[in-house]
């Protein structure tokens, strides 16, 4: 007799944690935090789709919580204590995702803005960062974006960033997978060496850099 798996409302299957975890049933992916659990795997990631209607997609899965700081998954706030010393408002948060890291420097009591290509209802700007932008802010702050987007978008976007006299870049060199998705979300991969160079080579000064771990780092940078 094969598992008994059993449908919540949210459309995760499961088992009863008893012995060895089951395969998956088809049409289902492991939950690596639950090998008892299993979700849906998606359709629209592993689908042509334009970049908007990607991150459109994983922003409003409940199920992966894409960019939540309450879930511990917004860069922007994990890694503030690192570059808050840094910040000379007003600010424009580039690439803002869901907001959280917009929220709380306000709460803080920063005048901050920011913009993203999805639409959630979260009083952020929608638009295409890479397009050209009217800014009226001290700092630029692109945090986790950069390893998102080609090099012909990122010049663009570089454009945008250097509107404010300051910039603070934060970068991510490996890859990323969400659950269900097999397309790798960080597709331009630079050793951080290769980043100072592209950042240089589109007319920003890197005044400093600090290595956050094997993988990630943030740029301080000026015009």
């Amino acid at each position: 007799m094969g598992p008994r798996f059993r449908k919540l409302p949210d459309g995760r299957m499961f088992v009863p944690s008893r012995g060895q975890p089951p395969e998956p049933p088809e049409g289902y992916i492991t939950d690596p935090r639950n090998p008892f659990m299993f979700r849906p795997i998606s359709r629209i990631t592993n689908q042509e789709a334009t970049e908007q209607e990607l991150y459109q997609h994983l922003y409003e899965d409940e199920m992966l919580n894409y960019g939540s700081a309450e879930h511990n998954r917004c860069p922007g706030v994990k890694f503030l204590e690192f570059y808050e010393h840094a910040l000379i408002p007003p600010i424009f948060d580039f690439g803002c995702g869901r907001g959280d890291t917009v929220t709380l420097l306000r709460e803080r009591g920063y005048k901050v803005d920011g913009a993203d290509q999805v639409d959630l209802g979260n009083g952020m700007i929608v638009a295409d960062i890479t397009e050209p932008m009217i800014i009226e802010a001290c700092t630029a702050l692109c945090i986790d974006v950069f390893e998102h987007l080609c090099d012909s978008d990122l010049e663009k976007l570089i454009k945008n960033l250097k509107l404010c006299s300051t910039q603070i870049i934060s970068v991510h060199t490996g890859s990323a997978y969400e659950i269900g998705c097999k397309k790798d979300l960080h597709p331009n991969k630079k050793s951080f060496k290769d980043w100072t160079l592209f950042l240089i080579s589109n007319g920003l000064t890197v005044g400093r850099f600090k290595k956050l771990g094997k993988r990630r780092g943030i740029f301080f940078c000026h015009r």
